[in-house]
């Protein structure tokens, strides 16, 4: 009878198991996909879930206490489950969270810490007296925020500034600085010039004086040679800034023709699409595409999204991308704005976690300007 039982205890626990992991996998078309046997990422929830079985003790006799106890058990369980989710989930196409939190105990402290505000979606008691209660946590509060600091460029606590016109008004300045240097050298070395003449005139009235009366050159006075050879080296010196001078004059040419043809040209197409679109909707159904945190978009192989210009403030407050399982509710989201830019995603690129979105005539406007909600993370992938 005690084997049978057991027996039988088991294959409860494994249809419950069963149990758990069916769910996922029927609703990975809605956005969840599954981690395991234990629970699932959201994304268009955005939120992690897991479920933890829990059992009480043998030696516990009272019904009521042993319901409690495998409760508390289930729920510790569960929790576990949801770290274990957590680490599973994918920051970019090669990088796991788990990568980051093997060698950093300080945001293992920090996870673990929101594991505890986790909300119990579930509890099922089960006919054996085990209890599977199921839990989640959101990716847009505080654990969303840590994951997204992972997210983020090592280097970029604050966003780094990534605005080509504004990059270019830095060059500028730098050039007329350099060129005001350069004045000054020019004068300071103009000046010197005049002063080894006043030396090699003056040395030349001594000599002739010297030669006069022998009695001076008992005072140490050489040939003026010395302040000719000075006079050379200053010379020399007037070539090479001449030399400068020609190469800032260059600089200056190319600076201007950069400005005409990179900037100022498509500045006119970037004002128009900026004043009309407010974000921007991927559609990625049919290409085998899979969520993670940091999603990098491309354009015939180059790298559009994200970039340096992205506002990493913005994304660590509301993540890079938003994900929606319908195109309708992505255009109606918030994240995008009234008239959002939607662009058909041709396929995956670099992995199921990187989209080709090739070359769109209102894409390549977008991008060229550097659209406001590009840097402020307008962008949507229904998948």
């Amino acid at each position: 009878m005690q084997t049978a039982g057991q027996c039988a205890r088991f294959m409860c626990i494994m249809c419950v198991v069963m149990l758990s992991v069916v769910p996922a996998a029927r609703g990975q078309d809605a956005g969840l996909e599954p981690v395991g046997d234990f629970g699932a990422i959201d994304w268009v929830g955005r939120k992690v879930v897991a479920r933890g079985l829990g059992v009480a003790p043998g030696r516990v006799t009272n019904p009521g206490r042993a319901r409690i106890l495998a409760q508390r058990a289930s729920l510790v369980v569960a929790r576990r489950n949801l770290l274990e989710v957590i680490q599973g989930i994918h920051i970019d196409s090669a990088t796991r969270v788990e990568n980051f939190l093997t060698r950093n105990d300080r945001i293992v402290s920090r996870v673990k810490g929101e594991l505890k505000g986790s909300n119990v979606e579930g509890v099922e008691y089960l006919p054996d007296g085990t209890v599977l209660t199921t839990v989640s946590l959101a990716l847009t509060g505080p654990l969303g925020q840590i994951l997204m600091q992972l997210a983020a460029p090592a280097a970029a606590v604050r966003p780094p500034d990534g605005d080509l016109e504004r990059r270019l008004r830095l060059l500028e300045d730098r050039v007329r600085t350099l060129e005001q240097r350069l004045m000054h050298l020019g004068e300071a070395s103009a000046r010197q010039h005049q002063m080894i003449a006043l030396w090699i005139q003056y040395a030349d009235a001594l000599w002739e004086a010297a030669s006069r009366y022998p009695l001076l050159l008992q005072a140490g006075y050489d040939r003026p040679r010395d302040f000719r050879d000075l006079d050379r080296k200053l010379s020399d010196q007037q070539v090479q800034l001449k030399a400068l001078a020609a190469r800032l004059d260059q600089m200056a040419a190319r600076l201007a023709v950069f400005e005409g043809d990179v900037v100022r040209k498509p500045q006119k197409t970037a004002d128009q699409v900026a004043a009309a679109y407010t974000g921007l909707v991927i559609d990625a159904r049919g290409t085998g595409f899979r969520p993670c945190l940091k999603p990098k978009l491309y354009s015939r192989a180059k790298l559009i999204y994200p970039g340096i210009y992205v506002d990493q403030r913005a994304a660590i407050r509301g993540g890079y991308v938003r994900y929606y399982n319908k195109l309708d509710r992505a255009q109606q989201s918030k994240r995008v704005g009234a008239l959002p830019l939607t662009v058909k995603a041709e396929a995956t690129h670099g992995g199921l976690r990187n989209l080709e979105l090739g070359d769109d005539e209102g894409l390549m406007g977008v991008i060229g300007g550097r659209a406001e909600f590009l840097r402020q993370c307008g962008v949507a992938i229904v998948f």
